[in-house]
């Protein structure tokens, strides 16, 4: 391939990583006690998770644990790699994958990533390219392979997962310390008036500025709605548009709607991504086309990650897209881009979407 990548290792050991916990909070013969009195501490066998992941190597896919894995091994992901929890850092070199980054980020709506661009002139870098890699600590949900019945990704960091060590050098009298104080604050807002019904909620409540209330299901709802598209027509707009199914399938406000977004459907048939993707693709009432489709080279020229059309097509090939290639919105760049090309059809149709 002609891009370039940077390999870099992350390796530490249990001391090490101990030193960078509580460098600011213990002394260490405080440290050294708890560490010499919990059995197995010391021992890092214990202290980081492991998988089986497939490896290319010689030319041959095997499998091998996790803590084998070294900077530069390319690594195989397929169906079989549903809820596959990473154990490396890996930018994705062919392919998408649907990935649950919640206990990096605490957001839970799954993330795609898409293959680094094939070009000589790219340096990879896991701040710029982060929707290029597939992040240590992460789930992998979903993978679109393609042309091929697995992805490829190389890993460019490895690290043993050193787990709870901070739970083992909390000093035995802070929680103590912590009810103490909060029974305290308790008393204070109780003079005031104020009685409390969780007092775990006494710390929350000490860093907010503004509180604002509203019931849901009076005011608002949980989930959004969508009222209806307004047409652009020479720089203006035009009517609303209430019932976007009316349009044509040609038209390239319709096809925004159904083709251009990160969803995904799952093997249990389950529609995946984003919530206001999920509600203009259920609007517009296009579906996945997953199966209906015999020949997916003959049709589109490759076999595209994904295949969409209208609900009311009964199975009609022609009005079929294939998504080719699609670039998922950055918050850098403002905006979604994805490459389709419709059934028998020769030319492709660049779709963007902006923030």
């Amino acid at each position: 391939m002609g891009m370039r990548v940077r390999i870099t290792h992350s390796k530490c050991s249990l001391d090490q990583a101990s030193a960078v916990i509580i460098k600011d909070c213990f002394d260490r013969e405080y440290v050294e006690s708890v560490v010499k009195a919990v059995p197995g501490l010391t021992n890092t066998g214990n202290l980081h998770s492991e998988s089986e992941i497939s490896v290319i190597r010689d030319e041959h896919v095997v499998k091998l644990a996790s803590r084998y894995l070294v900077p530069g091994d390319v690594i195989t992901l397929s169906a079989d790699s549903h809820r596959l929890a990473m154990e490396c850092d890996a930018v994705l070199m062919s392919g998408t994958c649907i990935v649950d980054e919640s206990s990096l980020t605490g957001e839970s709506v799954p993330i795609s990533k898409v293959a680094l661009t094939d070009d000589q002139n790219t340096l990879y870098l896991p701040k710029t390219h982060s929707i290029n890699t597939l992040y240590a600590g992460t789930r992998v949900l979903n993978v679109l392979s393609g042309d091929h019945n697995y992805v490829k990704a190389i890993v460019v960091r490895t690290a043993i997962i050193v787990l709870d060590v901070a739970t083992f050098l909390v000093p035995p009298l802070l929680p103590a310390v912590i009810t103490s104080i909060n029974a305290h604050s308790q008393r204070r807002l109780r003079r005031k008036g104020v009685y409390c019904l969780d007092p775990n909620a006494i710390n929350s409540c000490g860093s907010v500025d503004v509180v604002c209330f509203d019931k849901t299901g009076t005011l608002t709802d949980d989930s959004i709605e969508l009222s209806g598209v307004l047409p652009v027509d020479d720089q203006s707009f035009g009517e609303p548009i209430r019932d976007v199914t009316t349009l044509s399938t040609d038209n390239k406000l319709l096809l925004s709607l159904g083709c251009c977004h990160s969803l995904s459907q799952n093997e249990q048939g389950d529609i995946e991504g984003e919530s206001i993707d999920m509600k203009l693709f259920e609007h517009c009432q296009w579906r996945f086309k997953k199966g209906q489709v015999v020949d997916d080279k003959l049709i589109f020229g490759n076999k595209p990650e994904r295949i969409v059309g209208p609900d009311n097509g009964h199975g009609d090939i022609n009005i079929m897209f294939g998504i080719v290639r699609q670039f998922p919105f950055e918050s850098i760049n403002r905006r979604q881009t994805v490459v389709i090309k419709r059934a028998y059809d020769q030319s492709y149709i660049v779709l963007m979407k902006g923030a």
